[in-house]
This record gives C-alpha cells, structure tokens and sequence, in this order.
C-alpha cells in the first residue's frame, strides 16, 4: 500500500509541475496577460476582481488542456494568491 500511495504522490507531483511550469507558464498565462492588457488591466497587479476573472479564464483553459492529454484529474482549481499573474498554485485530485 505505501508503494502505491508513493506512485501515486510521484504521479499528482509531476502532474502539478506539468500544468504549472508548461501549460500555465507557457500557454496559458500569456494569453491571459494579453486578455488583461486589452482591458486596460496591470497583469502585475490585479484587482480582486480581476484576479476572480482571470483565475476562472485559467481554470477552464488548464482544466481543458489536462483534459486534452488525458491526465485523469478531477477538481482541478486555479489561484492567483497575490493578485499577479506570475505566481499561481494548482491543485487537483487524479482520478
């Protein structure tokens, strides 16, 4: 049972690097910022507001591509703690 729970630990780590450092970073985030930016937004310094928007954008972006390389993911959630858009945390339960 602790080796399964360990691959399954190793399995939600490598998940949560994937999302965070390549889709949210790489993907994501800059189509975000530009959809910021065009509102007149300070991508470096939202409003709560803004930053429920922006989470919610980013929730359903990240939740579509995890669903697209079929991770296996429920329950995925998405926030901006600091109202910035370079500072993100992702979590979610696998399947």
């Amino acid at each position: 049972i602790q080796a399964e729970a360990m691959k399954k630990a190793q399995r939600w780590f490598i998940l949560n690097r994937l999302l965070d450092d390549f889709a949210y970073h790489s993907v994501v985030r800059p189509t975000v910022q530009k959809v910021g930016r065009e509102k007149g937004w300070n991508v470096y310094r939202l409003t709560d507001a803004q930053t429920q928007e922006i989470e919610a954008l980013c929730r359903g972006e990240l939740t579509s591509y995890a669903a697209s390389q079929n991770f296996g993911l429920r329950n995925l959630t998405f926030d901006l703690p600091w109202n910035r858009t370079f500072e993100a945390e992702i979590d979610f339960e696998l399947k």
